[in-house]
């Protein structure tokens, strides 16, 4: 995400999980936002990266994002609103001008596109649109949630990768015709028993780092 949303405003961060990561040796994806994108030190350091690694794209708008797409940012909610951060908040044209931008702009940056794409949401319409202009293959949403963060995702498999429903993200395909050839990876995988029910107290019983780390003690 865009440096204005980071509490340590330096390179410091990044820094520090790429050594831990080059430390024991991990294949980490990197998901870069768009606002990332068009930061000269980020992407400075991150060519400094030796491999295992990968770099990818996470799919969240922000005004700046917004406004170069050409598309209309709803500045009377917050930014991690549903309605302003998820490409579902836009129209069917909106999405496919964000997709695009964002897309240009990872090629113009590192002469390709990108194969991995995040965020806390996709909608059904934007990772058809993805597959089919540029052959993504994988993709990072958020697991199972109900009513946390102003919405709610239910009904994936709990915990494990799938192959999608073109009609349907959440569900997997029940068979080749319906079959969406990306592989859907969830973020925040929660516990199968403690974390069934309405709001955060229920869902932060998850592997997302804050969450994990609150709840033990």
């Amino acid at each position: 995400r865009s440096r204005d949303l980071w509490i340590d405003k330096t390179i410091k961060p990044l820094k520090d999980q790429y050594e831990i990561a080059r430390q024991y040796n991990f294949p980490v994806t990197w998901l870069l936002q768009y606002d990332a994108l068009k930061d000269k030190e980020i992407l400075n350091e991150i060519e400094k990266f030796e491999s295992p690694y990968e770099i990818g794209v996470f799919l969240e708008v922000s005004t700046n994002f917004a406004e170069q797409a050409r598309v209309i940012y709803p500045h009377a909610v917050t930014w991690f609103s549903p309605r302003a951060v998820f490409l579902s908040g836009y129209s069917q044209s909106e999405r496919r001008k964000l997709i695009d931008r964002l897309f240009s702009e990872f090629k113009l940056k590192f002469g390709y596109y990108p194969k991995s794409v995040g965020a806390w949401w996709i909608d059904s319409y934007a990772l058809n649109y993805m597959k089919e202009k540029y052959n993504i293959k994988d993709v990072l949403i958020v697991a199972d949630q109900k009513t946390t963060d102003n919405y709610g995702v239910w009904g994936q498999w709990w915990g494990l990768p799938y192959y999608p429903s073109k009609a349907n993200i959440l569900t997997p395909a029940s068979s080749l015709d319906n079959k969406l050839q990306v592989l859907i990876i969830q973020w925040a995988q929660r516990d199968p028993l403690l974390s069934v029910g309405e709001g955060p107290q229920f869902s932060n019983y998850s592997l997302q780092a804050n969450d994990y780390t609150e709840r033990r003690k």
